[in-house]
Order: structure tokens, then sequence, then C-alpha cells
């Protein structure tokens, strides 16, 4: 009986879905959609930001309203006291996803065939195709919110870490000619950013990254990964390293070795035994960061690192690059977190050391079945899809 309820709320669901998709997907392909002026200071102001909520069509003189489609968080928790509302959590998810999967089937369908060619705009009868392209990866890729700056005594607030990250797709939703042009570059304009503690936001649950379509995650780029030797754990970023990344960044800051606040010596273990890298990963790199005066500790860890081969899941083996070894030093706050530790001093500033390494492949493998090699891989590193 009660399989039974449920199947009629799904059911209900799926057809008031269908019918919202079909809406959306009827304004999404608007053929006499035209660009409107408004529209034309993207080029002449590059760039201007701009967030138009209707467009003129000029054949017909209506004003079309294209909104943007309705954002779902990934995971929500319910307060779960019966099954009637455990019933109906699942179908709120069953709802979301459904959602989901027809507003990406829309947008995977648009290609120039079916769209308006814009040739009553400047942006596409005058502008060459190569500048037209660099005045939208201005437009959409991720950038600094200078708005939103971290606070200077935070954890994370350190070199090229000084505010929140952004990226505004208002143009996306322009016409589908723009939509087809601009979908891919604020994926991989994009630097992923996990910390597996004192990080600005907690490790999600359930990742966006692995919500993507297939079509979607051949577009991610880097992977930045802020982990910890005190709880050496590596669970979490094998499920990243899952996903086809092509730059893949490691750090270690000055709070996350082992014994910090009461100056333990620094330790590191084998870590290239604990990862294994996406076969698309083309470069991998280790950033480790500690005070000045423990400068030579970091070096001890650094010449024994350099001597490391990580290895890909189609069985590549990357080399470390010793003549692109890059040393830097910043200085920073010393109440971290509005908390003075005693391992600082007294003094209100605090400077640190900073040795990044890199690693390409050098020694490729060639096999008759590259599948079954990386799955065997991936199976000997613990490495699963999330």
């Amino acid at each position: 009986m009660e399989f039974g309820r449920k199947r009629r709320v799904s059911t209900d669901a799926r057809k008031q879905l269908y019918a919202k998709g079909r809406t959306r997907n009827n304004h999404l392909q608007a053929d006499g959609l035209m660009l409107m002026p408004v529209y034309f200071h993207v080029f002449l102001n590059c760039i201007s930001p701009m967030k138009p909520h209707h467009i003129q069509q000029q054949n017909c003189g209506e004003v079309m309203s294209i909104s943007q489609p309705s954002g779902f968080p990934l995971l929500t928790f319910h307060p779960m006291n019966s099954r009637d509302e455990i019933s109906h959590g699942k179908a709120e998810r069953h709802a979301r996803q459904l959602t989901a999967r027809i507003t990406r089937r829309t947008l995977f369908q648009i290609t120039p065939l079916n769209c308006h060619p814009q040739t009553q705009s400047p942006l596409f009868s005058i502008l060459p195709p190569e500048l037209r392209n660099q005045i939208f990866e201005l437009a959409v890729s991720q950038f600094e919110d200078r708005t939103k700056p971290f606070p200077e005594n935070a954890f994370w607030y350190r070199p090229d870490h000084y505010y929140e990250l952004r990226t505004e797709t208002s143009l996306l939703r322009t016409c589908r000619l723009i939509y087809y042009e601009t979908s891919v570059i604020p994926m991989r304009s994009a630097t992923h950013h996990f910390y597996y503690n004192r990080g600005p936001k907690d490790l999600p649950v359930d990742n966006y990254l692995h919500h993507l379509a297939r079509k979607e995650q051949d577009n991610i780029y880097h992977l930045h990964f802020f982990a910890s030797v005190a709880s050496w754990d590596f669970e979490y970023l094998r499920k990243l390293l899952y996903l086809p990344f092509k730059k893949v960044t490691l750090s270690l800051r000055h709070s996350d070795w082992l014994g910090w606040k009461s100056d333990a010596k620094l330790w590191l273990g084998n870590i290239n035994h604990e990862l294994l890298l996406p076969h698309s990963c083309q470069e991998f790199i280790l950033e480790l960061e500690t005070l000045q005066q423990k400068k030579h500790q970091l070096d001890e860890i650094v010449q024994r690192a350099v001597t490391w081969e990580f290895q890909a899941d189609d069985g590549a083996m990357f080399i470390c690059e010793t003549d692109r070894l890059v040393t830097s030093s910043w200085t920073g706050r010393s109440d971290l977190n509005d908390i003075h530790w005693e391992v600082h001093g007294p003094e209100p500033s605090i400077s640190y050391h900073i040795v990044k390494l890199r690693w390409r492949p050098g020694k490729l493998v060639v096999t008759d079945n590259p599948e079954q090699l990386r799955n065997k891989l991936r199976a000997r590193f613990g490495i699963f899809k999330g």
C-alpha cells in the first residue's frame, strides 16, 4: 500500500515537471530571439556586468522573459519523524533530479543549426570569432570578488587566496548562440577548492562535481585540495581524482602539519603511494608551506619528494621537474582565527616559507586494454566513483 502511494506521488511530480520542462524548452528554442543593443555594450565597454531580465523579440514585438533555471540544493536535510515525511523527502529529491535532467537535455541540444544567426548584432557580424571569444572569456571566467575579502587572520588567507571566487553567468542566458559559444568557459576556467579542515567551507557531504553530466565533467580543469597531515585521510581526495581533472594541486599549509601548535618537527609520508592521478591529468603540483624558522626542515622533505614518482590510472608515471622548483615567502598575521598561538611568538606577524614542486608525465605505458589497466590501478589505490 505504501509502495503504491509513493508511485502516485512520483507520477504526479513527473507530469508537472515535464510540463515545466516543455515550457522552459520553448523559451530557449525561440528562433526569433534577437540581441538588443543593451547587450552590445559587452564589447563596447569590455566587459560590464549585466543582468537583464527581458529580451524583446523584434519580429513580433513581444517581450519574452528568459528566466534562469531554478537552482536546487544538491543535499537538503529535512527532519524525518515519520514514514510520510521520508516518502515526501524522496519525492522532492526525485523531482529535483528530474528537473535537472530535463534542463541538461534541453541545453545539450543547442547547436548553431537551431540558433538564430544574430547577424543583426555587431558582436557576430563585425567582430572576428577570435576577438569575440576573448570577450566571452573575460565575461564568464572565474574571478576574485573584491567586495568579499577574506579575513586577514583566517586560516585560508594566503597568497592568491585573498577574496572569494565568483563566476558570472548572466551572459549565457542572452541567447542560444551565445550559450553555445560560452557554456564551457565557466567550468574550464574555474579552480575547484576543497579544504579538509580549517577552510571557508566544510567539505560537502554530497559533492556537486559528482552530479555533473559526463559532458560537463569533461570540461573541468583544475582541482586544488588542501590536505592535513594531522588527519592523514585521502578517501575524499581519491573520489575527486576519479574525475577527469587536467591539473591537480595538493597544498599543505603551516596549520596542516602534524603538531604545528607545539612546534613539532615536520613530517611527511610518501604520498606518492597514496594517490593515483586521473589519466587526463597533465600536471600535478605539491605546495608545502611552513614557518620561516623551519625552512631547513622543509628543505629535507623537498629533497626526498623530488625523487617521488606519481602514477596515473592509465599507467603513466609522473616525474618531478626539478628545474621548475619554485620557492617564495610571505608575511601574515600571527593571531590566526583571533587566537594568539604560543608557537608564533609575541610579534603581530609571522613569515612563511613556501616550496612548489611540479610533476608531469614522463613514462608512458602502452597496453592493449587501457580500461582494464585503469580499473586494476583504481582498485589498488581504493579509488571509486563518488
